[in-house]
């Protein structure tokens, strides 16, 4: 660790001492680096009046601070600025004043004030001060940024400062003295768009020391992808604190180590693209919410001009851009329309995506919410919209992650009248946008929910079709063809598919990610490209271009650092939209070596020259032996070049590319793949125009209860049913409204004749329908559809839970006094002993598409509950062939586990404090863990209940005995209580889905579908 009192004593000599004492006799210490001290009064607490006096010759290491709050005001400060941020790890000073407090404000390298107080009884004597941790996530208060209180360095800027109320009297006086920054040198920053150079050819970076550089200090090591040292020197001094280094950089990403400072630079050194980009290669680049400083916006966009990259995907905030009717906002947020003319300027596209609508549009009400009540309101807002930003979209997503919270979590019919709305607007406007639906987020898929989208016709009215993956790569294909498949039987079943987005994220706190998490990241990112790309999508956005760590995660997804430096992925990705720009999907690598998980065949168009992508799935190195391709040239992902005999290559990183004739691989190329079914549908796919009815049905959901599957129905004898019709024409018309029931549902009531729309009116169509004779696949979901014969309004689904099938009533027997439950013998557990069944098709819940595909659950369950006044016992008989759990604590979900949630209840009545826990066998033993609690208290660890796991071949036993004084149970006889179970389960390729028995934690947080217990004598 350097101090920084030390001075320069002519060009690159140095003499010095520690902060506080004497260079020499008579001599000035060395200025402190950074701005001058400045005097801060508060003005956002207007009334303090302050003098700050900077003693001479002292380098900005004494001053005194004169405050006087007799006219009010908060605080009184000196602050000091360093324009090249500074690697501090201490203030400390001498300090007298009559102050109790005294305050230290540190801003870090991402804008987040920390503000740490320190008591001081320096009334009469010096006092020491000093600060050496800045965090303020258990001490002391933050704000600004990302207001979370970790401390990210380096350090901007540091205040000192009193507050009124400190002293006795309202004017008083701080003198500091021997003031020490205790600091390591640190350079400056590179523009971030000179981090992008050609390969050989010269480049010169230059930058700004934050103090004189020592001799030796400006050693440098240039690295390589595979972080291996490619070159040294020592960069050179050319004026006072100005450091210049000179080179030529190899095709690929390489970093710039600094090990005396510790500053790190990134470089990508590839051509320019050339040509016009290829449109499946874009970014979610969501510049309008991460970054609002137009010079790095500007920056970031060229960059992407330079890479290849033709799109980004932004945010529209609808109540933001149009607060009252009317009334636009185009400059919202960030100044949304001029990053949108940026864009544009540029020769690039936006795609845009909304999942909110104003107030004035009835989304204020929460039996509407998130959605706009009001859709004749939403479709003159949207041409409005339209009409403005047309000119520079690639396209519009209707509603981000509709099944999840975004859309409040309602089926798929109300994102599909949205999306018909804005899709005869656009046509009767003249907006040739493409429409873009579903923006499925795939965190939580389910077969049933995913049908309700496309039995709503929405395939109909949109362009392309597009969802989220999070995935492994190899899981990707496998999702292509499970959405696919359900396509299959509705027009447009061919339509685009695009990846929205996707990323794999890195630990946050830091500004650049650790190598393992460079390159996992980066492998993630790029090979789903790759395999998206095989399998016929169409447009993939990387999540996300910008530095961005996520709040109430762990996570950073940021492909560029803090300083807008690329990381790994974001060089891969930008290789790979280069090398693969314009190739088509061919097929397979036969005879692939071992350590090889795919090959994947691609070719330029006059089918001569192929680009093999190899794929190792290991972000490390990876030996592979026996290819036995003559190539012309072999890549890394990043696009370095490689060493290849013929037959052996080592990858890095876990992917590489090779080029060769298509010939070289006569015999070895197989076009059998799934993949290349799913790229020929793809590619043979003929643009219909959108529907685009001007009658829109809507079914009115605000009586009913409902998650993404559909909407319960508690009285299936009679079904009351309101479908609004909006008609979006400039005319009166007629729909002629018939139902489609399913097998046994009988018509009560409805409309026997056509019925008149109003011009930009609403007319309300009501039904009543006997289901109860239903049975429906599964046993809780009737489909019931809604057609016009008069071909104004394309027809709807609505998917309707039988609730009395989904939460049964349940009577828990008393266990009595003495009764000791066999714990260690599993056996086969008969039904006569008072064991559930939580087994079948209709109790299990697909995690991921590829686990759609399955034509059974992997795993099978029994369950049974006693209750005593001091717990509740519930054991857990499950039949899984592979036990997995990598996990503890609240992680236990992802493995082998079995989740309970219940809540203690008044007649039934359900509530929405709930007690949710999670009991898994981990490497250090049985654990149970407290999620949440209905009742005050701790979460974490659970101590006072017990879990015991029995393992028997295939067969796992679970028994909990949940005590009440822990949990907040009341048990007593006649008591009822709402209860939930989850079998999770997870074969160790990941969490392949859960057996279910009740609602209300796997797909959703709702205790109303918990089910019911009553607890008998």
């Amino acid at each position: 660790m350097r101090n920084l009192n030390l001075f320069l004593a002519g060009a690159g000599l140095w003499a010095g001492c520690l902060f506080g004492v004497a260079a020499a006799a008579g001599a000035e210490p060395a200025a402190l680096p950074g701005t001058p001290w400045t005097l801060n009064t508060g003005s956002e607490f207007p009334g303090a009046k302050g003098q700050l006096a900077e003693a001479p010759r002292t380098g900005g290491r004494e001053f005194s601070l004169a405050a006087d709050f007799s006219g009010g005001g908060a605080y009184v400060g000196a602050v000091k600025s360093f324009p090249t941020a500074l690697n501090l790890s201490a203030v400390r000073f001498q300090v007298r004043t009559p102050a109790r407090t005294v305050a230290v404000r540190i801003t870090d390298g991402s804008g987040q004030v920390h503000q740490h107080y320190l008591s001081v009884d320096a009334a009469t004597q010096w006092r020491e001060v000093r600060l050496s941790s800045f965090d303020t996530r258990q001490q002391g208060v933050h704000w600004g940024s990302y207001n979370d209180g970790l401390f990210r360095p380096p350090v901007a800027q540091v205040a000192v400062l009193v507050h009124k109320g400190d002293a006795p009297q309202p004017v008083f006086e701080i003198q500091v003295r021997d003031l020490a920054l205790d600091a390591v040198n640190s350079l400056g920053l590179l523009p971030p768009l000179s981090c992008f150079v050609e390969p050989g050819r010269p480049v010169v970076f230059e930058w700004t020391a934050a103090l004189p550089p020592r001799p030796g200090e400006m050693a440098y090591e240039i690295r390589s992808y595979a972080n291996t040292v490619e070159s040294t020197g020592t960069a050179t001094v050319v004026a006072f604190g100005r450091v210049r280094l000179r080179t030529v950089f190899t095709p690929g990403y390489h970093e710039i180590h600094f090990p005396k400072t510790g500053n790190v630079y990134a470089v990508v050194a590839l051509p320019p693209f050339a040509g016009a980009p290829d449109p499946f290669f874009c970014m979610d680049a969501a510049l309008g919410t991460l970054e609002g400083r137009p010079e790095r916006r500007d920056v970031l966009l060229r960059i992407l001009k330079r890479s290849g990259i033709g799109a980004g995907r932004e945010r529209i905030v609808w109540p933001a851009l149009e607060p009252k009717p009317g009334e636009w906002n185009w400059g919202f947020g960030q100044n949304a329309d001029t990053l949108r003319r940026d864009y544009q300027r540029l020769g690039l596209k936006v795609m845009d995506v909304f999942h909110n609508a104003p107030d004035w549009t009835g989304a204020a009400d929460p039996k509407w919410a998130p959605y706009p009540r009001d859709l004749l309101a939403a479709a003159k807002s949207w041409g409005e919209i339209g009409r403005h930003w047309s000119p520079v979209w690639s396209g519009l997503e209707v509603w981000n992650e509709p099944e999840g919270v975004f859309g409040g979590w309602f089926p798929g019919d109300q994102e599909a009248a949205l999306t018909k709305v804005i899709s005869h607007t656009f046509k009767t406007n003249g907006i040739n946008t493409p429409i873009v639906g579903g923006v499925l987020c795939t965190a939580f898929p389910d077969a049933a929910m995913i049908r309700a989208y496309f039995d709503n016709n929405i395939l109909e009215d949109c362009d392309v079709f597009s969802f989220h993956s999070y995935w492994r790569p190899t899981v990707t294909e496998h999702l292509v063809a499970g959405l696919r498949t359900m396509m299959r039987g509705h027009r447009n079943a061919d339509l685009p598919l695009w990846i929205t987005e996707c990323g794999r994220p890195w630990k946050r706190g830091i500004a650049r990610p650790l190598l393992s998490e460079d390159w996992q990241s980066a492998l993630e990112i790029v090979m789903k490209g790759v395999e998206a790309r095989a399998c016929g999508v169409a447009g993939y956005f990387p999540f996300v271009y910008p530095y961005y760590e996520e709040v109430g995660t762990d996570g950073n997804f940021g492909m560029m650092d803090r300083d807008a430096m690329p990381l790994r992925s974001m060089a891969a990705y930008v290789f790979c939209a280069s090398r693969l720009a314009g190739l088509d999907y061919l097929g397979d690598l036969t005879g692939q070596p071992a350590g090889l998980v795919k090959a994947r065949v691609f070719a330029d168009p006059a089918r001569k020259t192929v680009v093999v992508v190899l794929f190792t799935d290991r972000a490390d190195t990876v030996a592979l032996s026996g290819l036995n391709v003559n190539a012309d040239r072999v890549q890394a992902m990043d696009g370095s070049p490689l060493s290849y005999d013929g037959k052996s290559l080592t990858v890095i990183g876990g992917m590489a590319y090779l080029q060769c004739p298509l010939a070289a691989l006569a015999g070895r190329l197989n076009e059998e793949v799934r993949a290349v079914g799913l790229w020929k549908l793809a590619k043979a796919h003929v643009p219909q125009p959108r529907q685009a009815k001007p009658v829109v049905f809507r079914f009115d959901p605000s009586t009913w209860k409902h998650l993404n599957l559909g909407y319960w129905v508690d009285h299936p004898q009679r079904v009351e049913l309101v479908v609004d019709a909006f008609n979006l024409s400039a005319q009166p018309l007629e729909v002629a409204p018939v139902l489609e029931l399913p097998r046994g549902a009988r018509l009560l009531a409805g409309p026997d004749r056509t019925v008149r729309v109003g011009a930009k009116a609403v007319q309300s169509l009501r039904f009543a329908v006997d289901v109860s004779a239903c049975q429906p696949p599964g046993g809780c979901l009737v489909r019931i559809g809604l057609a016009d014969r008069n071909g104004q309004a394309t027809g709807i689904s609505l998917p309707l839970l039988n609730r009395t099938y989904k939460n049964p009533k349940v009577t828990v027997p008393r266990l009595p006094a003495g009764t000791v439950l066999e714990t260690q013998k599993i056996g086969s557990a008969p039904a006569g002993d008072g064991w559930l069944e939580v087994s079948g098709r209709d109790r299990w819940n697909w995690e991921g598409w590829e686990n759609m595909l399955n034509s059974r659950p992997p795993i099978s369950a029994k369950l049974r509950i006693f209750w005593a006044p001091e717990a509740l016992t519930v054991q857990v008989l499950v039949k899984d062939p592979v036990f997995f759990q990598m996990n503890t604590g609240g992680g236990m979900w992802n493995g082998d586990s079995v989740q309970l949630a219940f809540q203690n209840r008044s007649a039934g009545q359900a509530r929405p404090e709930r007690t949710e826990l999670i009991a898994g066998m981990t490497f250090g033993g049985p654990l149970l863990w407290l999620s949440s609690r209905e009742t005050p208290g701790p979460a974490g660890a659970m101590t006072a209940s017990t879990l015991k796991v029995v393992f028997q071949g295939d067969r796992h036993l679970y028994t909990l005995r949940l005590a009440a004084a822990e949990t907040g149970l009341k048990l007593a006889a006649g008591n009822h209580l709402g209860l939930s179970l989850l079998v999770n389960n997870n074969d160790g390729s990941g969490r392949t889905g859960w057996l279910e028995w009740g609602g209300g934690i796997g797909a959703t947080k709702e205790p109303a579908e918990y089910n019911e217990l009553i607890l008998a004598e």
